[in-house]
């Protein structure tokens, strides 16, 4: 399972992480054609049964509002999960040095579980992340959306 991180960043920064999932199938059946390096391939056929195609996840005043039928059986979202993290996955940093500075408030980061596969949307309001922030840390000149954005590592 793949897990998307999030969080903000204001130049500083807020934080999440989450999992969209990706990858193989448990209940894929996989098929390889070829021998050869350059020009092998493999075919997975997925098992549709996702049981999720939308809805709230939350942790605390962090959320993930995925639109009703946004996600299709074939997203494998079974029991989606947003979580706290008490640390920034392993290779995201704030560099002070830059100005950086993690205002995420209510956890370090926060994460959120999907399923097995990530999902796709051509429509801009199916997907909405709520992350908590401390506004007091942002400096009023840097009030923007070029200063403050939110990272989002996908795992």
């Amino acid at each position: 399972m793949k897990k998307l991180s999030i969080f903000l960043v204001l130049s500083f920064l807020v934080a999440c992480f989450g999992s969209g999932g990706g990858g193989g199938s448990d209940n894929a059946n996989t098929t390889s054609y070829g021998d050869d390096l350059n020009t092998s391939y493999m075919v997975e056929d997925i098992t549709c049964t996702g049981t999720v195609t939308g809805g709230t996840f939350s942790a605390g005043s962090f959320s993930v509002v995925v639109a009703d039928n946004a996600m299709t059986a074939c997203t494998n979202a079974t029991s989606p999960a947003a979580d706290t993290e008490a640390e920034l996955p392993t290779g995201l940093d704030v560099d002070s040095d830059l100005g950086e500075q993690n205002v995420t408030t209510g956890a370090v980061a926060y994460s959120f579980e999907l399923g097995e596969r990530d999902f796709e949307t051509d429509n801009e309001n199916d997907v909405t992340v709520t992350v908590p922030f401390d506004i007091s840390l942002v400096p009023l000149a840097d009030r923007t959306s070029l200063k403050v954005f939110i990272r989002i590592l996908n795992l």
